[in-house]
C-alpha cells in the first residue's frame, strides 16, 4: 500500500514579507555605497599623496647622498688642481731664472781660436800645413771670408770628407772632386799644385780608412772615354773643361766616372 506524500502548504504571505525585506535591504546598501563613494575617493587621493610623498623623501635622501659623494669628489679635484698650479709656479720661476741666466753676455774667455786654428779646423791639419798649397789657400779663404758659394761648397765637402768613415768615404770622393772643380775650374793642361796636393792628400785618406781607393785626374784636351768620362752635352770627341775626377776601386776599377764638358 502506496502512503501518500506528506504536503507542506506553501506560506504566500510570509514569503512576500521576506522579498520586501531583501528589496529593502538592496535598497540600503545601495543609499549607503552613494554616501560612502565620496569618502572612498577622498581616501584614495590620500593615499595618493602619501605615496608620492613617500617616493619624494627617498629621492631626497638619494639626492642628499649624491651630493655628499659630488662635494667630496669636487674638494679632491679641487685640492688636485691646487697643487698642480703650485708645481707649474715653481717650474716657471726656475725657468725664468735659468733664461736670466742664458741672457746674461758671457765675456770673451782668454783662449779664442786663432785663424789658423779655424782653418785647420775646416780643411785639416795637413791640407793647412802643406807649404806647396799656400797660395791657392789664401785664395780659398779669401773667397769664404767673401761669401763665395763655390769655395763654401768645396770647404764643405772637404769637412765630409775629413769625417767619413770607411762606407762613406769612396762615395764623398766624387762630390768632393766636382765641388773642387766648381771652384776652380780647369780648362788647359797647365797642371795645379792645389790639384796634385788634395789627390794626394786623398790617398793618405783613404790609406788611413783602410781603402786602396785612388782619384784619376782628366786633362782636357783627351779623348772623351764613356767609361771613364760622364758628359751632360753632345759635343765633339775630346775634353774641353774638366768638372770631375775618376774614382778608382782598390782594382783599378772605375767606381765612379769624371764628369766633362766636351769640345
Amino acid at each position: 500500500m502506496v502512503e501518500k506524500a506528506e504536503t507542506i502548504p506553501f506560506d504566500s504571505e510570509r514569503s512576500e514579507e521576506d522579498e520586501a525585506s531583501l528589496r529593502a535591504t538592496d535598497s540600503l546598501d545601495a543609499a549607503f555605497q552613494r554616501i560612502l563613494e565620496p569618502l572612498n575617493q577622498a581616501l584614495r587621493r590620500v593615499d595618493r599623496r602619501l605615496a608620492a610623498r613617500t617616493q619624494q623623501e627617498e629621492l631626497s635622501r638619494s639626492a642628499a647622498s649624491t651630493d655628499d659623494r659630488d662635494d667630496s669628489a669636487t674638494a679632491a679635484i679641487s685640492d688636485g688642481l691646487e697643487r698642480l698650479q703650485e708645481t707649474f709656479e715653481r717650474r716657471f720661476e726656475a725657468m725664468e731664472r735659468r733664461l736670466g741666466e742664458l741672457s746674461v753676455v758671457q765675456e770673451p774667455s782668454g783662449d779664442q781660436r786663432t785663424d789658423d786654428e779655424w782653418k785647420r779646423l775646416i780643411l785639416g791639419q795637413e791640407l793647412c800645413d802643406d807649404p806647396a798649397l799656400a797660395a791657392g789657400r789664401e785664395q780659398l779663404f779669401a773667397a769664404l771670408w767673401n761669401g763665395d758659394e763655390d769655395a763654401r761648397s768645396f770647404a764643405a765637402h772637404v769637412s765630409l770628407a775629413l769625417a767619413a768613415n770607411q762606407e762613406r768615404l769612396p762615395p764623398t770622393l766624387k762630390d768632393l772632386g766636382e765641388a773642387y772643380y766648381r771652384w776652380r775650374p780647369r780648362t788647359s793642361s797647365v797642371e795645379d799644385p792645389w790639384e796634385r796636393g788634395l789627390v794626394a792628400w786623398v790617398g793618405r785618406r783613404c790609406l788611413s780608412e783602410g781603402l786602396r781607393n785612388s782619384v784619376e785626374l782628366v786633362v782636357p784636351g783627351e779623348r772623351f772615354d764613356p767609361r771613364r768620362h760622364q758628359a751632360d752635352d753632345r759635343g765633339g770627341g775630346r775634353v774641353a773643361s774638366v768638372l770631375g775626377w775618376v774614382v778608382l776601386r782598390d782594382n783599378g776599377n772605375v767606381y765612379a766616372r769624371a764628369k766633362v764638358g766636351l769640345e
